[in-house]
């Protein structure tokens, strides 16, 4: 069972940015992760992906467990990508603007929105969040990795697609 405390986040110190490590967990698991303050420069040698994804409307918060049995509230979007991103078996560091700014701080917000074009031109890799598969869009992203002449013709493929381009992520002001 979770305990409801709050997790205690630590105030960045000039040149820091947080990181998330997302522990290893099946699909049923409790998402647990475990979040440090550390230099951007350790942060880029060590390696990290940064999450793009939209965090859609406000709705009924999903809760992730931070060490020691603290917990944190994410938006429905994030949980599910936490869920889908993380691996069975060996942790992964993330960073994720919802998370790794501390968005009830507004000092903190300014100090970090101006380096987050840095923290996401020096990830070690950006993954894109599109949602969970609905409307065919698995159909859309199968038939373009298999590149498919003929299926991307099909007007499957076109009523599917442009379900999924109007997904909110694609209009997102970044």
């Amino acid at each position: 069972m979770v305990a409801k405390t709050p997790y205690p986040c630590k105030p960045l110190t000039p040149g820091e940015i947080r990181i998330l490590t997302l522990l290893p967990g099946s699909w049923m698991d409790p998402v647990v992760c475990e979040l440090k303050n550390v230099p951007f420069e350790k942060a880029r040698a060590e390696g990290y992906t940064a999450l793009s994804y939209c965090w859609g409307p406000p709705s009924q918060p999903r809760y992730i467990v931070v060490v020691n049995n603290h917990y944190m509230a994410v938006g429905g979007q994030l949980f599910d990508a936490l869920v889908y991103l993380r691996w069975t078996r060996e942790p992964r560091d993330f960073w994720i603007d919802a998370i790794c700014i501390r968005q009830d701080d507004n000092d903190e917000k300014s100090l970090q929105l101006p380096v987050m074009r840095d923290i996401y031109a020096f990830a070690k890799r950006v993954d894109v969040w599109l949602g969970l598969e609905a409307d065919d869009s698995g159909y859309v992203l199968r038939a373009i990795n298999e590149e498919d002449g003929e299926a991307q013709g099909q007007l499957k493929f076109v009523t599917s697609a442009t379900k999924l381009l109007q997904r909110p992520v694609f209009s997102r002001v970044w």
